[in-house]
């Protein structure tokens, strides 16, 4: 089963980096299209689409958990055993996934973001910096649980966050740089395996915290 779960996850990473990295040979190598923009709500709207889909998975996150199952006691949808402190945030009394509260953010800006964008009140300026700073910026979360094993709550939220505003940059800078449907159809695919890639990667670095935890209850919960 783990020699399946990491041919997947492997797969996925691959597409995920390949397709992000052929991105800026396509936008600045292909010659820009027509100025004609008839294509922007129909690519934007489905962009939003996808946000809106991201902002109901955040707040209504799956527990990861067997139906039934009473062993361990669920805090912002992570094992309440102290291994994933730094897997959430604390407001108030209330404890959040800082993974999904900064994917809500950052989906939630992204919305407004569009919506400024379609109605022109969007600053446009100095595209080609906003576009590599979307793909840092989506090249550093696709990475973030493979290079680095400790966790910070709040960064961990930050790059989530910066995760969702990173398409939305390449986006638009694509948009404006060179104008190409086919493009941003591109992107428009690439995102859900990106989402996928993040969310098997996520779940890569919980299964490993919970394989060297010495609690024998979650021990057996693993092994069920």
């Amino acid at each position: 089963m783990k020699i399946s779960e990491n041919l997947t996850f492997i797969y996925f990473i691959s597409v995920s980096l390949i397709g992000l990295f052929f991105l800026p040979i396509m936008v600045f190598k292909i010659p820009a299209s027509a100025t004609s923009h008839w294509h922007q709500l129909p690519i934007f709207s489905v962009f939003g689409l996808i946000c809106f889909l991201g902002i109901l998975a955040g707040i209504f996150p799956s527990k990861f958990q067997k139906k039934g199952n009473k062993i361990m006691e669920f805090k912002g949808h992570h094992p309440d055993c102290g291994n994933f402190s730094e897997h959430v945030i604390q407001v108030g009394d209330k404890i959040y996934c800082a993974g999904c509260s900064g994917l809500v953010i950052g989906a939630v800006i992204s919305l407004f973001g569009v919506l400024l964008y379609l109605i022109g009140r969007l600053p446009c300026e100095n595209m080609t910096i906003i576009f590599w700073l979307g793909f840092t910026g989506t090249l550093t979360c696709l990475l973030y649980n493979s290079l680095f094993k400790w966790r910070i709550s709040f960064l961990n939220l930050f790059l989530n966050a910066f995760f969702v505003l990173g398409a939305f940059m390449l986006l638009i800078g694509m948009e404006k740089i060179n104008n190409s449907l086919l493009i941003e159809l591109y992107l428009l695919i690439l995102i859900p395996i990106w989402i996928i890639t993040r969310i098997l990667s996520s779940q890569k670095a919980h299964r490993r915290i919970c394989e060297i935890c010495d609690l024998k209850k979650c021990q057996k919960n693993i092994k069920e």
